[in-house]
């Protein structure tokens, strides 16, 4: 159970750099 939050905060997180990174890429981009 504490592995499955623990992964689950890491993925969260990574969709969270995605989104970052993919918003900064439309920005320099423009």
């Amino acid at each position: 159970m504490i592995s499955f939050l623990i992964t689950e905060k890491h993925f969260n997180k990574d969709k969270l750099y995605f989104k970052l990174s993919l918003d900064f890429g439309v920005w320099t981009l423009s």
